[in-house]
């Protein structure tokens, strides 16, 4: 028989009875723990230093206005000029920072969706027009025999050189060539140094036949010889604008350094196409 106390006395009862203990609860009875009441902790308060509003901000220090409206970077104060480091303060008194680099970006980006440009392109639109529309004119009229001119006559202009032959047909292909890219604005550049060449020999050819009595009546062509070549000089170094097929090359709004060298090859290529084409001197006959 059990030790225990049983409700019912039996030698095969073996349920448990429990006295009056005081450690013995519903819960342990049950298997479980006790709820326990947790006290919550008191919660730490931090206090905010005061601000003095009288104090002035960064932002009401005096500036300088952007030079030029239509390149202040986008979204930005106009009244703020754009300097390698400069602090702006927001209501919050947060300072934010804006780098040289974030400023060079936001200029490239308001750059790169078109700056104002006023009508240059459209300028150089017709200077462009201006002089390819002469040189197309010079070589057809040469090629087709218009107007009494041809390759015939070219060859007699240039009778007193040494290869009177191949400079009536040099002359107007590389005429042709620069006036047809010119009038596309297509390898500007390139077309350009053309026309500077062509030209340039003209030119010479005009001061060899003004020597003497002839200067008088043939100084009207002569400078206007000089002012064609003076033109090809201008497209060089201003480039042929964006209406033009080179309008996404760098040349096309600022041409490049590259524009002194072609210039200077162009000169050097009309003095050496002189030099071996006419052998002559051309201030002599």
């Amino acid at each position: 028989m059990s030790n225990k106390t049983p409700d019912r006395a039996s030698d095969f009862d073996d349920i448990p009875t429990y006295g009056d203990d005081q450690n013995t609860t519903i819960y342990r009875r049950a298997g479980r723990v006790a709820p326990q009441n947790i006290e919550p902790e008191p919660t730490q308060v931090f206090e905010r230093e005061p601000v003095d509003r009288s104090a002035p901000l960064a932002s009401d220090a005096p500036v300088e206005p952007y030079a030029d409206q239509d390149y202040a970077p986008t979204g930005a104060n106009p009244a703020v000029p754009a300097a390698a480091s400069t602090t702006y303060q927001s209501a919050e008194h947060s300072e934010v920072v804006a780098t040289e680099t974030e400023v060079e970006q936001a200029a490239a980006l308001g750059a790169s969706e078109g700056a104002k440009r006023g009508t240059i392109d459209f300028g150089l639109l017709l200077l462009r027009v201006v002089l390819a529309a002469w040189l197309l004119f010079d070589s057809i009229t040469v090629f087709f025999g218009i107007g009494g001119r041809g390759l015939g006559s070219l060859e007699n202009d240039f009778g007193a050189y040494v290869y009177p032959n191949l400079l009536s047909i040099a002359i107007p292909t590389v005429e042709l060539a620069a006036g047809v890219f010119l009038l596309f604005g297509l390898l500007t550049p390139i077309a350009a140094a053309l026309a500077t060449v062509a030209t340039s020999f003209l030119f010479l050819h005009q001061v060899f036949l003004a020597n003497g009595e002839a200067f008088a009546s043939a100084k009207d062509t002569l400078f206007f010889y000089a002012l064609l070549a003076a033109i090809s000089v201008v497209v060089q170094f201003t480039g042929p604008g964006i209406i033009s097929l080179d309008t996404s090359r760098s040349w096309a709004r600022r041409p490049l350094a590259s524009s002194w060298f072609f210039v200077i090859a162009a000169i050097a290529g009309a003095i050496a196409l002189w030099w071996f084409g006419a052998a002559v001197n051309p201030i002599q006959q």
